[in-house]
């Protein structure tokens, strides 16, 4: 499926490889796996992110009001390096558990593609959430592979393409996908979806019980990041 229809709103419900766009920076593209890990091993992953991980509350502070928030999901981080975004700063944390080191090299042989760092994600109830944004920070590098692995309550998924005037112009035409991720699944964003592409986990209207989502990264070691600024 190719997408790039403006003004269109679609679901993604199949499993499958979609590319939603081209354009100067590449091809963006999202994979889907719905059944990623068998319903006894997402129950097993997920009772051991919630006895293991070091989940906590962060604050960060808004670049456009200098209003500080705190955010609203807890989160957990294990990396080789200092991951900072916004405000927030996640120094080194190398004790990985064994589950996740597990996971992180089957998504690799999955996806084909280095992982030396994860983001946990708990969302408590239906007003946890993470707002639009892109992953291009520079420390990730030219259109890095994205690979979040969805544990617990369903929710959905959004991506939302960025207008030509920027991240800060009219959304109102361009097209937006919606992908509902159940307990197991998994989702790539590949290619230029950074740099062309937001995406988001919105509030629910309806009760949810918690979710969790592993989102596994490649940081590029300090002496060999690039000098280069946010595009978008």
């Amino acid at each position: 499926m190719a997408g790039d229809e403006k003004g269109q709103v679609k679901e993604i419900l199949e499993s499958g490889e979609y590319q939603l766009s081209t354009g100067p920076n590449g091809d963006s593209i999202i994979l889907l796996v719905r059944d990623f890990l068998s319903p006894t091993e997402a129950d097993d992953i997920y009772k051991h992110c919630l006895e293991e991980m070091p989940f906590e509350l962060y604050k960060n502070t808004r670049e456009d009001t200098g209003e500080t928030l705190v955010e609203p999901r807890k989160i957990a981080w294990y990396g080789d390096y200092t991951y900072t975004y916004d405000t927030i700063t996640h120094p080194a944390k190398k004790e990985w558990t064994e589950t996740l080191i597990n996971i992180r090299q089957r998504l690799e042989k999955k996806i084909d593609y280095k992982l030396n760092s994860v983001l946990g994600n708990l969302y408590r109830d239906k007003s946890d959430m993470v707002p639009w944004h892109s992953d291009n920070e520079p420390e990730f590098g030219v259109n890095p592979s994205i690979a979040s692995i969805s544990l617990g309550e369903e929710r959905r998924f959004g991506l939302r393409k960025v207008p030509p005037e920027g991240p800060l112009g009219d959304y109102s035409n361009m097209p937006l996908y919606w992908v509902p991720l159940p307990h197991g699944s998994l989702v790539v964003m590949k290619g230029a979806m950074q740099f062309d592409w937001q995406h988001c986990i919105p509030k629910e209207e309806r009760e949810c019980q918690p979710r969790i989502n592993l989102t596994y990264r490649w940081l590029i070691p300090p002496d060999e990041r690039p000098m280069q600024t946010k595009e978008h």
